[in-house]
């Protein structure tokens, strides 16, 4: 115990403890709740290659300054560590302690290094397990469990999981004499959890890549979805996303993280309000008519002109249109009662359109029309943020409560979206 009295004093936090996270790779990002590694938390990894995947949960912290231990894994290859970018000056291996002093000899260690990872050799007690958890919370460190012959009483505040490994600079059918090298791995990892992490998350990644630390995969040609949600957000301002940051905004920074996303750009450039914007998001036309736009110029209920067609003076399609056309079936939710004008434009090609003021009401009905029913495509409008910042003030503190409150229900839609086995 001297000598962990001795490392503890080496091992002092070189971030503090009042940082409420620390950070990861960005390939890992999209896989946590803001993005980081929440102070006293434990993380689960599991399947294949799980030591990987460990090493580079740690590894941005570790350059970033952090002291990392490793307990029981005595098959840790140093280079592989050092690949994933963990710094090997901060990193400390400890044998498997004996059953009997494995919950003091780990307990003392989470005392004192922020990043621990750990592979039991037998069953952890109910007891040491609290005791674990009590000191995490305490010392703000984080907990990463492997897998190993040991178990644990409960479950991790987050669990990531690698499936459908597929390797590449393997040897190619073709060739006989057994020449190759193993470059990549390519694998799909999935994120559960409780609490913040409660919403299931998933993101391809190479584990370990070209340089051994994971690295973002692009999804293979099978990932094709077999159902679009389009949400808006009405007035929703990026300078918003800045100032709440993840923590104010997570769902809405995961969807940043996991697509292609951009905080520059705008649908009309002739006007900037919400029914000739939003007509232009679903037919790709710009606004004014005589120039082959759909001719929506106002931004209220009326009926004259009474459809979209009538006020472009022709024709004029949409993704709705598109959809049944190819058999499909559609479904707008609005939170403005303007957007009837859609329903009257396109009467045979949207299945189901549901305007309700109430954003919350709103979002509650796409979460039962997605568990009630197998749709190609939805529009969801929420008003909320237009409303209050019109009333209050855009970036006034009304206005931003409004974005964290759309993001919430945004969050429950993408997870009753993630939630369908099918």
């Amino acid at each position: 115990m001297e000598r962990l009295e001795l490392l503890g004093q080496r091992a002092r936090p070189a971030t503090l403890a009042g940082e409420r996270a620390l950070p990861v790779l960005p390939a890992l990002a999209p896989l946590l709740p803001g993005g980081q590694l929440v102070r006293g938390t434990t993380v689960g990894v599991a399947g294949i290659g799980a030591t990987s995947l460990a090493l580079g949960l740690v590894a941005a912290a570790s350059a970033g300054g952090s002291w990392t231990v490793a307990v029981g894994l005595d098959d840790l290859g140093l280079v592989a560590a050092a690949e994933a970018g963990v710094d090997l000056a901060r990193l400390v291996l400890v044998a498997a302690p004996p059953p009997e002093r494995w919950g003091t000899v780990v307990a003392a260690l989470v005392e004192t290094i922020e990043l621990v990872l750990v592979r039991p050799t037998t069953r952890v007690s109910d007891a040491d397990d609290r005791r674990l958890a009590a000191h995490l919370r305490t010392r703000g460190g984080v907990l990463v469990r492997l897998p190993g012959p040991g178990s644990w009483p409960g479950s991790p505040d987050v669990t990531l999981r690698a499936t459908a490994p597929d390797w590449r600079g393997a040897v190619p059918p073709t060739q006989i004499d057994g020449a190759g090298r193993l470059r990549a791995r390519r694998v799909v990892v999935e994120a559960t959890g409780r609490g913040r992490s409660a919403r299931p998350r998933r993101a391809e990644l190479w584990l370990p890549g070209a340089t051994g630390a994971p690295a973002p995969a692009p999804r293979s040609a099978s990932a094709v979805a077999d159902t679009v949600v389009a949400i808006s957000i009405d007035a929703l301002n990026p300078q918003a996303l800045k100032k709440l940051g993840r923590s104010g905004t997570p769902h809405l920074h995961a969807l940043l993280d996991e697509g292609a996303s951009t905080l520059n750009a705008r649908t009309e450039h002739e006007l900037t309000i919400t029914l000739p914007n939003h007509t232009g998001m679903v037919t790709g036309r710009r606004v004014e008519a005589g120039t082959g736009g759909h001719g929506v110029t106002w931004n209220d209920d009326r009926r004259r002109p009474a459809t979209v067609q009538a006020a472009a003076g022709q024709r004029v399609e949409s993704v709705f249109t598109s959809i049944s056309a190819a058999g499909g079936s559609t479904a707008l939710f609005a939170s403005k009662t303007k957007f009837s004008l859609w329903k009257r434009s396109w009467p045979l090609a949207i299945d189901k359109t549901r305007i309700q003021l109430d954003n919350g009401l709103l979002a509650r009905a796409v979460r039962r029309d997605l568990r009630d029913h197998d749709r190609d495509f939805r529009f969801v409008h929420f008003s909320l943020p237009d409303n209050v910042g019109h009333a209050k003030g855009f970036m006034s503190k009304p206005y931003l409560r409004s974005v964290k409150q759309v993001d919430t229900l945004l969050g429950g839609i993408v997870a009753a979206v993630e939630s369908d086995p099918e």
